[in-house]
């Protein structure tokens, strides 16, 4: 698959050689495979509202001390130059712009991904939500309460999250694709345990990002556990 990609875009490029002239030209080929082959970015990561971000004492945004951010560019092949971070670096904003509207449909239901023995308490005056929605390429959950415990999401391009009280009890989320995000909105987020959210470039060993993730928590985050949100670029095959 590199092979074929790589070699579309040299075969392309030739055909505009004639505007290079002898050095030039050498050195815009070189340049183009070191861009192909120096892992790929991590994909932007954008965290949203109060409760995710503090101000210091310069009154600038930070995160929560109990949220890590991370991203990495993947390794690159063999005799190139790895990638810096140039791209899709971490943005923050204090507020939530968008307002959880969720249909009447989805006000009096809650969805659990993986989670044993609830409390009856926990989902008082909720009916639990069994069929989950798959919008190509997405796994859209929304309810008023969402439980994801452990690494029980099904698998999808993409995720699309929607609730007023979102709880995640050592969670893994994973997604890595071409062509969606993560995407959480939330009024209320608990942690329990150790969480991750995590987006992993494709395995197509040239330079393409990871999906996005976009988080927002409006209100507070809760709960004595630890969440880490990461992206990772994707390394050259030959690197692995």
């Amino acid at each position: 698959m590199k092979t074929k990609i790589i070699m579309t875009v040299l075969i392309a490029f030739a055909g505009f050689g004639c505007s290079y002239k002898g050095e030039n030209y050498t050195k815009a080929v070189d340049d183009l495979l070191n861009d192909l082959n120096a892992g790929g970015q991590p994909g932007q990561i954008t965290l949203r509202g109060r409760g995710l971000l503090v101000r210091d004492s310069n009154g600038d945004l930070i995160v929560d001390g109990r949220v890590k951010v991370g991203q990495a560019v993947g390794e690159s092949c063999q005799g190139y130059s790895k990638a810096e971070l140039s791209l899709n670096k971490l943005s923050l904003f204090d507020s939530v712009e968008t307002e959880i509207l969720l249909s009447e449909y989805s006000q009096n239901k809650y969805i659990n991904m993986g989670c044993k023995n609830l409390g009856a308490e926990e989902t008082e005056g909720l009916v639990e939500e069994t069929e989950l929605l798959v919008d190509y390429p997405d796994l859209v959950l929304w309810a008023k309460k969402i439980f994801i415990c452990g690494d029980s999401l099904p698998k999808s391009e993409g995720l699309n999250i929607k609730t007023e009280h979102l709880i995640l009890r050592d969670a893994t989320i994973l997604r890595s694709s071409l062509i969606s995000n993560i995407e959480i909105l939330t009024l209320d987020l608990e942690l329990q345990g150790s969480n991750i959210i995590q987006s992993k470039g494709v395995d197509l060993s040239v330079a393409v990002s990871a999906p996005s993730i976009n988080l927002s928590v409006a209100n507070e985050v809760t709960g004595s556990g630890l969440l880490e949100v990461e992206s990772k670029g994707e390394s050259c095959t030959e690197a692995k």
